[in-house]
């Protein structure tokens, strides 16, 4: 439901509740915000107190129980992701309010305003590339394809329009739509209005029309075939709404399988969690739609019915069925092209910088004259590949969260790890005639000299660890939105000694794409386009 909506079905008159924020290290109140209302200010990484003022009242934040301290509040931390969060309050009754909190990312990775030019970015690239498994939401499309999180984004979608979908439909079962079926029958005489022409071959009307005399027991019992009319729900209308009530029935049962099974994309554990809640939710739901699959008018058609061009028209010429039909595509849409009004959660805030590195790579590599093109890579599986011809002999390849198996590499491919499986963010290719090269890049949302420090190890992995061709790759390079708080990484001595290193400043305003602009060109080289 929609937060007007949870206004309307939510804990009644006779109680108002709020959401109340707190620092988790005072009582200072930071916020308070009313049922369906949206409090701004917060920020990923720090601590917070929830308390809600309806009493008994359990939250949840993406399905997932916050529970009561010590002094009845809630201790909730935004983890690594920034945009939209709903809390929900529900009672002991099952009455539910809902509230909204605007995330910001840390202040010291990246502000506001360079955080939404990076989504922005992404959503110019292709926005389909922002959805993700996080708590936090942002507006996306309905069109188009999901990307690799079909199953999650079906069960958003599912979840939101198809308990409206089934109000709708319950609706329309109190005033069903019908039509009159006209049919050839014998009908007593009495019960005829109009009669066919044809009717006067038959001698014992011809008599009644002469004025001949016939028998009063024949004329009681005399029965001619006419055409009469019956009412009927089986019409091209409600052979399309049952299609459709079906089809939302079975994209619940798959969906509570998944579910069920862990099976949609993200961890395991954390899908676990939230596994119980989401299962009641389709349970319901599920129930609700088999049920109404039973009612009239929808018990009278035949099992088997699909939509049609006159179902299709019908339904567009009634409001209400128009209004149903919609919410339950809606219900059914796993799309995220488009315009941008339906609120899907997305990647960690580490997931979408790393989305826009790679896109800040690729118009780096493009301000060197390199053309590069979308293409199917024979060297290594990846989310994303393009590749550039320098020469007859020569290419360089890009690509985004490339695989790199264990031990060996996949059939056909070069790419492999000496150890576990990897997946480095980022990876440059060079093929030139028959010797290989390549480079990483890993782009870390951290800040801080620990944490930087820290950080460093996984490049120091992926250079031991990973190999293209047989070698391995030179350099490896962080990329990190803060500032240079530790130099020394970033110098290019240390670079070409040790073939690890850094690049500071890498976002919207930064310095850092002019930085990494010019190690690649010292690592491309010249060419000639």
């Amino acid at each position: 439901m929609t937060w007007k909506n949870q206004v309307r079905h939510g804990f009644g008159a006779d109680v108002t509740p709020v959401l109340e924020i707190r620092h988790g290290s005072g009582n200072e109140l930071l916020a308070s915000v009313a049922n369906g209302g949206m409090a701004a200010g917060l920020h990923e990484g720090t601590v917070y107190q929830l308390s809600c003022t309806a009493p008994s009242a359990n939250l949840y934040i993406d399905d997932v129980l916050i529970p009561p301290t010590a002094i009845g509040r809630h201790s909730w931390t935004p983890a690594f992701f920034a945009g939209f969060v709903s809390v929900i309050a529900e009672d002991v009754t099952g009455k539910v309010a809902e509230f909204g909190l605007h995330v910001s990312p840390q202040a010291s990775k990246a502000s506001d305003e360079q955080f939404v030019q990076m989504v922005e970015a992404i959503r110019d690239f292709d926005q389909t590339l922002l959805a993700g498994v996080a708590s936090a939401a942002m507006a996306l499309g309905k069109e188009g394809h999901a990307g690799l999180l079909t199953a999650n984004i079906q069960l958003q979608r599912l979840r939101r329009y198809g308990p409206m979908f089934v109000e709708a439909v319950s609706s329309i079962v109190r005033s069903p739509h019908r039509s009159l079926t006209a049919e050839s029958r014998m009908l007593p005489l009495a019960r005829i209005r109009q009669v066919h022409p044809s009717v006067m071959r038959d001698r014992r009307v011809v008599a009644l029309a002469t004025s001949s005399r016939l028998d009063g027991e024949e004329l009681d019992t005399l029965q001619i075939r006419s055409h009469t009319s019956t009412p009927t729900f089986d019409t091209p209308a409600n052979r399309a709404l049952l299609a459709l009530l079906r089809r939302v029935h079975a994209r619940t049962r798959l969906l509570e399988g998944k579910v069920q099974r862990c099976e949609l994309k993200g961890d395991k554990d954390e899908q676990a969690l939230r596994s119980t809640r989401r299962l009641a939710a389709l349970n319901q739901l599920s129930e609700r739609l088999r049920a109404l699959c039973r009612m009239e008018p929808f018990s009278e058609l035949s099992p088997y019915v699909e939509v049609t061009a006159a179902g299709l028209t019908q339904v567009a010429a009634n409001p209400s069925y128009n209004r149903t039909y919609r919410l339950g595509c809606l219900a059914l849409a796993s799309g995220l092209e488009g315009i941008q009004k339906d609120k899907v959660n997305v990647n960690y805030s580490w997931g979408i910088y790393e989305t826009w590195c790679f896109l800040a790579v690729l118009q780096c590599m493009r301000s060197l004259g390199l053309t590069l093109i979308p293409t199917v890579s024979a060297l290594v599986k990846s989310d994303l590949a393009y590749s550039a011809s320098l020469s007859k002999h020569r290419s360089i390849e890009l690509h985004f969260q490339p695989k790199f198996p264990s031990i060996e590499p996949s059939k056909g491919k070069v790419c492999w790890s000496i150890s576990r499986e990897r997946y480095p963010d980022i990876l440059l290719v060079d093929v030139n005639g028959g010797d290989v090269r390549s480079m990483v890049l890993d782009a870390k949302w951290r800040s801080g000299r620990t944490n930087l420090l820290e950080a460093m190890e996984s490049v120091h992995i992926y250079h031991d660890a990973l190999r293209t061709s047989g070698n391995a790759p030179s350099p490896c390079l962080l990329l990190v939105p803060g500032d240079a708080d530790v130099p020394a990484l970033a110098a290019k001595s240390y670079i070409e000694s040790n073939q690890v290193g850094a690049v500071y400043e890498f976002g919207v305003e930064g310095g850092g794409q002019n930085q990494l602009t010019q190690v690649l060109q010292e690592w491309v080289g010249p060419f000639k386009t």
